[in-house]
Protein backbone atom coordinates (compact mmCIF):
# COMPACT_ATOMS: atom_id res chain seq x y z
CA UNK A 1 0.00 0.00 0.00
CA UNK A 2 2.68 2.55 -0.45
CA UNK A 3 1.64 4.42 -3.82
CA UNK A 4 -1.81 4.04 -2.35
CA UNK A 5 -1.24 6.10 0.64
CA UNK A 6 -0.81 9.34 -1.30
CA UNK A 7 -3.64 11.35 0.00
CA UNK A 8 -3.14 10.50 3.62
CA UNK A 9 0.39 11.33 3.32
CA UNK A 10 -0.11 14.60 1.61
CA UNK A 11 -2.86 15.70 4.47
CA UNK A 12 -0.47 14.56 7.40
CA UNK A 13 2.06 16.53 5.75
CA UNK A 14 -0.57 19.60 5.28
CA UNK A 15 -1.50 19.54 8.60
CA UNK A 16 2.14 19.02 9.96
CA UNK A 17 3.09 22.54 7.91
CA UNK A 18 -0.11 24.42 9.51
CA UNK A 19 -0.24 22.96 12.88
CA UNK A 20 3.67 24.52 12.66
CA UNK A 21 2.60 28.06 11.26
CA UNK A 22 1.17 28.85 14.45
CA UNK A 23 -2.46 29.24 13.32
CA UNK A 24 -4.85 30.60 15.33
CA UNK A 25 -7.77 28.22 13.21
CA UNK A 26 -8.62 25.29 15.10
CA UNK A 27 -7.55 22.59 13.22
CA UNK A 28 -8.39 18.85 13.21
CA UNK A 29 -7.32 15.56 11.32
CA UNK A 30 -8.94 12.36 10.53
CA UNK A 31 -7.09 9.73 8.28
CA UNK A 32 -9.68 7.01 6.78
CA UNK A 33 -6.96 4.31 6.51
CA UNK A 34 -7.52 0.74 5.21
CA UNK A 35 -6.15 -2.11 4.45
CA UNK A 36 -7.98 -4.73 1.56
CA UNK A 37 -7.69 -8.19 2.89
CA UNK A 38 -8.81 -11.10 2.66
CA UNK A 39 -10.27 -12.90 5.96
CA UNK A 40 -13.17 -14.55 7.59
CA UNK A 41 -15.02 -11.96 8.53
CA UNK A 42 -14.40 -9.45 5.70
CA UNK A 43 -16.93 -8.05 3.68
CA UNK A 44 -18.46 -10.10 1.11
CA UNK A 45 -20.61 -9.12 -2.06
CA UNK A 46 -24.33 -8.11 -1.30
CA UNK A 47 -23.42 -7.70 2.43
CA UNK A 48 -24.88 -4.52 4.42
CA UNK A 49 -23.61 -2.63 6.47
CA UNK A 50 -24.51 0.06 8.92
CA UNK A 51 -22.22 2.68 8.55
CA UNK A 52 -20.88 5.36 11.54
CA UNK A 53 -23.61 7.80 10.26
CA UNK A 54 -26.19 5.20 10.43
CA UNK A 55 -27.34 4.64 7.13
CA UNK A 56 -26.77 0.84 5.62
CA UNK A 57 -24.79 0.19 2.62
CA UNK A 58 -25.16 -2.58 0.42
CA UNK A 59 -21.07 -3.77 -0.30
CA UNK A 60 -21.01 -4.83 -4.42
CA UNK A 61 -17.48 -4.25 -4.60
CA UNK A 62 -14.92 -5.77 -2.25
CA UNK A 63 -12.62 -3.34 -3.07
CA UNK A 64 -15.19 -1.04 -1.44
CA UNK A 65 -12.86 -0.46 2.05
CA UNK A 66 -11.64 2.52 1.58
CA UNK A 67 -15.42 4.30 0.59
CA UNK A 68 -16.57 3.05 3.23
CA UNK A 69 -13.78 4.26 5.82
CA UNK A 70 -13.65 7.49 4.18
CA UNK A 71 -17.62 7.92 4.74
CA UNK A 72 -17.09 7.29 8.33
CA UNK A 73 -14.45 9.65 8.64
CA UNK A 74 -16.65 12.33 7.10
CA UNK A 75 -19.35 11.48 8.71
CA UNK A 76 -17.32 11.96 12.31
CA UNK A 77 -16.04 14.94 10.92
CA UNK A 78 -19.34 16.65 10.00
CA UNK A 79 -21.27 15.34 13.16
CA UNK A 80 -18.29 15.17 16.38
CA UNK A 81 -16.28 17.60 15.56
CA UNK A 82 -18.60 20.15 13.61
CA UNK A 83 -15.98 20.69 11.00
CA UNK A 84 -16.57 24.09 8.96
CA UNK A 85 -14.73 22.44 6.26
CA UNK A 86 -13.68 18.85 5.34
CA UNK A 87 -11.14 18.04 2.86
CA UNK A 88 -10.62 14.80 1.48
CA UNK A 89 -7.22 13.80 -0.44
CA UNK A 90 -7.85 10.15 -1.04
CA UNK A 91 -6.61 7.54 -3.53
CA UNK A 92 -9.78 5.92 -4.06
CA UNK A 93 -9.92 5.02 -7.27
CA UNK A 94 -8.36 4.19 -10.81
CA UNK A 95 -11.10 5.77 -12.17
CA UNK A 96 -10.55 8.92 -11.35
CA UNK A 97 -7.55 8.88 -13.54
CA UNK A 98 -9.18 7.76 -16.05
CA UNK A 99 -11.94 10.87 -15.66
CA UNK A 100 -9.54 13.54 -15.52
CA UNK A 101 -6.04 12.13 -16.86
CA UNK A 102 -3.14 11.42 -14.32
CA UNK A 103 -2.23 14.88 -14.48
CA UNK A 104 -5.44 16.64 -12.70
CA UNK A 105 -7.08 16.04 -9.38
CA UNK A 106 -10.55 15.56 -9.00
CA UNK A 107 -12.56 18.66 -7.04
CA UNK A 108 -15.81 18.36 -5.80
CA UNK A 109 -17.06 21.50 -3.44
CA UNK A 110 -20.04 22.88 -2.42
CA UNK A 111 -18.85 26.35 -1.64
CA UNK A 112 -17.95 28.27 -4.72
CA UNK A 113 -15.25 30.52 -2.97
CA UNK A 114 -13.51 27.90 -1.65
CA UNK A 115 -13.76 25.90 -4.86
CA UNK A 116 -12.16 28.68 -6.76
CA UNK A 117 -9.50 29.51 -3.85
CA UNK A 118 -8.54 25.95 -4.06
CA UNK A 119 -8.10 25.20 -7.98
CA UNK A 120 -6.26 29.04 -7.70
CA UNK A 121 -3.88 27.26 -4.98
CA UNK A 122 -3.28 24.63 -7.12
CA UNK A 123 -2.44 26.72 -10.12
CA UNK A 124 0.57 27.80 -7.98
CA UNK A 125 1.77 24.67 -7.03
CA UNK A 126 1.20 22.86 -10.61
CA UNK A 127 -1.52 20.63 -9.62
CA UNK A 128 -4.24 21.13 -11.51
CA UNK A 129 -7.90 20.42 -10.64
CA UNK A 130 -10.60 19.16 -13.34
CA UNK A 131 -13.57 20.27 -13.98
CA UNK A 132 -16.36 19.97 -11.68
CA UNK A 133 -17.43 16.65 -11.82
CA UNK A 134 -20.29 16.96 -8.98
CA UNK A 135 -23.37 14.62 -8.96
CA UNK A 136 -26.24 15.95 -10.33
CA UNK A 137 -29.99 16.13 -9.35
CA UNK A 138 -31.41 12.97 -10.26
CA UNK A 139 -28.45 10.35 -10.37
CA UNK A 140 -28.20 9.45 -6.67
CA UNK A 141 -31.00 7.30 -7.18
CA UNK A 142 -28.58 4.14 -9.35
CA UNK A 143 -27.15 4.66 -5.66
CA UNK A 144 -30.06 3.73 -3.87
CA UNK A 145 -32.75 1.16 -3.70
CA UNK A 146 -35.71 0.06 -1.36
CA UNK A 147 -34.11 -1.64 1.86
CA UNK A 148 -30.18 0.63 2.10
CA UNK A 149 -29.72 3.84 1.77
CA UNK A 150 -25.86 3.56 0.00
CA UNK A 151 -24.67 0.80 -2.86
CA UNK A 152 -21.03 0.45 -3.26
Amino acid sequence: MKRDMGGSAGLLGGFYAAVKSSSKKNLALVMCIAENSVATNAFRQDDIITLYSGKTCEINNTDAEGRLVLGDGVAYATSDINSEVIVDMATLTGAQGVATGQLHGYLVCDDADLEKQMVEAGRFSFFFFSWDLSLTNGCCEMFCCSIIYYKI
